[in-house]
């Protein structure tokens, strides 16, 4: 069939769609098997979700299709795990680089699976932007990013590098896939053989910047498949400007110093914001011009010129406030006065408020208020479904907005139906949330209150045959017996305080029960001495007992997982647990901790056996938690609600009514050079970092609105402002 790389520009996803639909309907020159998929790449869920509905709507069915995620189509045209591609992985070269930190502690420190979490982080983006680094480091040269000889300072992490290649007598990730490149490259035929099960043609949809290591797998790819690529840009003149100056092959990488690209010609939003778009399209259009690609630039400015700011506002021929600042934007050119605006305009709101809280409460009256719109027939002009809801901190405003949006309907407030599109595990899923409050009692101090917020949680309460009410009264029964903290002695001297015993959680416990068997009113001491409390009666025994059972098995799994040891062994012991305290009524729930669990015990193997490393269970308590916060739940897109999400699950996804929640100063993202980070202390076109993909979010979010964008934030930015 086809070969070659073709690169799609336009300034709509809608458009970039129907080009999508057209070439998954044309036959390819030499077919094959009828019923083999057709592979799309896409950036996240929320475009997957999208993408899917949109071919729905132009081919009738969608069926047959295989939507993966960039780093699946990479490590499938380079041979997966069988080619020795996985281990410098971040979560596998964290215990690696534990394991050389064990080796030799005197050249990179003792063993800190957090610091060393931290390395593996580094290495992972050199191997993805700084390839030829990491390759050089592998043959012995220490050299930075690009190419000049590294400072006696940062020599630590080649030698570090050649220690854990030497360690585990394998090469590492940027080598492995630096010779199967060479191999596609030359043609050679047992490499080829890795291509089979790719189908003959490729699209990659909503992808506007691509990694130097995923440039060249697809420049090598390229050569034996059709590779589309549908990109989005905020302004085809600007595109075009790149084009003029991609004249012949770039030599990457390129220092940000020396870059062609000029700022200051244009829309002041799109010198601003849009510098990553501008590198990435950069890039693209030098890799399908290199490879004698074919360029498709789309239409220059489209389509808003007719939408009406309200219902009654202004004829539909003048074009509201949010189509003129989007057409300036796509035009790349300075906004209009602010004089043509035309004042009764509510296409583009900004509301200052006073606080997270009140930005999530004046969003929601702004929404009653456009769902109670209608047009001239009656019908609503906008639905839940229209809405996308943007979160700068979407840990901050998904319970807000959750309580927020209930609202009061029995005194007037109607509820708003909403969806938490993009939770994490440790967000919305019971056993995690229990897990995490286990982890909370590893300080081994057992305070009343985490030992009650313990057993509250659902999972917990369920394995013990507790209730709410069981446990509050349990909770009031503990306190009246003066309990503070600690299991018993043992916990008192282990913190160097001398073990009487007195308000600890057993102590409590067994005045209790004997003051419910044999009557609270005694006050000689029984049974060893206990003295019978004064709060407890025949009624509590059961409730008492439970909870005893509770803190007995829970004081064992503690006990346990406060121990040092390897990965391996400690995640054994988190499994105990889970099946010894928790019972959870969704077993999905069950399953997706444990599936972490099993990546992060699977992370800590090689060849199949520990690594053994000991170390501190603290470190690994937290890697344990940052993996449950960073693992994807269950994505929930397309659900006819209003949509929430963090900036990036739905970057640039078309939408009537598109909302910014955090749109503050202080929200935005900190970045600089990192002592360690050899990346950003010699940045290069392409390299991204966090100031600049959340400035690309802003400016994909002032262009995916199709009638009304709404901010809302604490202060205003009074220069983006003046430049909208």
């Amino acid at each position: 069939g086809p070969v070659g790389l073709q690169l799609h520009v336009d300034v709509d996803l809608e458009a970039l769609a129907r080009r999508l639909a057209e070439t998954l309907t044309s036959p390819t020159a030499a077919p094959g098997d009828p019923f083999a998929p057709e592979l799309v790449v896409v950036p996240g869920d929320g475009v997957r979700t999208w993408l899917t509905h949109r071919l729905a709507d132009h081919l009738g069915i969608v069926a047959n299709l295989d939507v993966v995620y960039p780093a699946t189509l990479i490590t499938r045209v380079l041979g997966g795990e069988a080619s020795g591609l996985g281990r410098w992985r971040p979560g596998p070269l964290t215990w690696a680089v534990v394991a050389a930190m064990a080796d030799d502690p005197e050249r990179f420190g003792d063993p800190d699976p957090l610091r060393a979490r931290t390395i593996a982080d580094l290495f992972d983006r050199y191997t993805l932007h700084r390839p030829v680094m990491a390759r050089a480091w592998s043959a012995g040269r220490d050299v930075d990013g690009v190419g000049t000889t590294l400072a006696e300072h940062h020599r630590w992490q080649p030698a570090l590098w050649r220690h854990i290649e030497e360690m585990d007598s394998a090469p590492s990730d940027a080598v492995i896939a630096g010779e199967i490149v060479g191999r596609l490259r030359r043609d050679d035929p047992d490499t080829l053989d890795v291509l089979a099960d790719l189908p003959d043609r490729i699209a990659m949809f909503g992808i506007s910047s691509v990694p130097a290591l995923h440039l060249e797998v697809l420049a090598a790819l390229s050569r034996h498949r059709e590779v589309s690529l549908f990109v989005p840009t905020a302004s085809i003149i600007r595109w075009e400007r790149i084009r003029e100056i991609t004249t012949m092959p770039l030599a990457l990488p390129l220092d940000r110093r020396h870059s062609p690209l000029r700022v200051g010609v244009g829309h002041p939003l799109l010198d601003r914001w849009g510098r990553s778009m501008e590198e990435g399209l950069f890039l693209l259009t030098d890799l399908v011009s290199s490879s004698g690609g074919t360029l498709h630039p789309g239409s220059r400015v489209t389509g808003l010129e007719g939408q009406d700011g309200d219902a009654d506002s202004t004829a539909a021929t003048s074009p509201c406030l949010l189509t003129t600042v989007q057409n300036a934007i796509r035009a790349d050119q300075a906004p209009m006065a602010a004089t043509t605006v035309i004042a009764a305009d509510t296409s583009l709101r900004w509301h200052r408020t006073f606080g997270p809280t009140r930005q999530v409460e004046a969003l929601r009256d702004e929404l009653l208020h456009l769902f109670s719109l209608t047009d001239s027939e009656g019908r609503p002009r906008f639905e839940p479904r229209d809405v996308t809801v943007l979160c700068t901190d979407i840990g901050t405003y998904a319970p807000l907005v959750d309580a927020v949006f209930a609202g009061d309907p029995d005194h007037g407030m109607p509820a708003i139906p909403v969806v938490v599109a993009d939770r994490t595990v440790s967000d919305d899923n019971p056993v995690a949330l229990a897990l995490d409050a286990l982890f909370e009692l590893g300080d081994a101090r057992f305070r009343l209150d985490d030992l009650c917020d313990f057993a509250m949680r659902p999972a917990v309460r369920r394995r013990f045959g507790l209730d709410a009410g069981d446990i509050a009264r349990v909770a009031e029964l503990l306190a009246g017996a003066n309990v503070r903290w600690g299991l018993g002695p043992e916990d008192q001297a282990r913190l160097g305080m001398e073990p009487l015993g007195a308000h600890t959680v057993l102590d409590g416990l067994h005045r209790l029960m004997v003051a419910a068997v044999g009557g609270s009113d005694r006050r000689d001491p029984v049974l060893d001495g206990i003295v019978p409390a004064s709060n407890a009666t025949v009624s509590d025994l059961v409730p008492l007992g439970r909870f005893s059972h509770l803190v007995e098995r829970l004081a064992t799994h503690v006990d346990a997982l406060s121990r040092p040891a390897d990965i391996c062994t400690w995640i054994t012991r988190v499994e105990a647990a889970l099946g010894d305290l928790i019972d959870a009524e969704d077993p999905m729930a069950l399953r997706r901790v444990r599936r972490v669990l099993a990546e992060l015990d699977d992370d800590g193997r090689l060849g199949g056996r520990s690594r053994g490393v000991v170390v501190a269970p603290g470190s690994l308590v937290a890697l344990a938690r940052r993996r449950l916060v960073t693992a994807s739940g269950r994505a929930r897109f397309g659900t006819g609600r209003v949509t929430v999400s963090a900036m990036t699950a739905q970057r640039g996804l078309p939408s009537k009514v598109v909302c910014l929640l955090g749109a503050d100063a202080s929200a935005e993202a900190v970045t600089g050079v990192v002592p360690d980070d050899l990346i950003a202390a010699a940045p290069c076109v392409g390299d991204r970092d966090a100031r600049s993909e959340q400035r690309a979010q802003f400016l994909d979010a002032v262009m995916s609105a199709t009638e009304r964008f709404i901010v809302c934030s604490t202060g205003f930015d009074l220069r983006t402002r003046a430049e909208l």
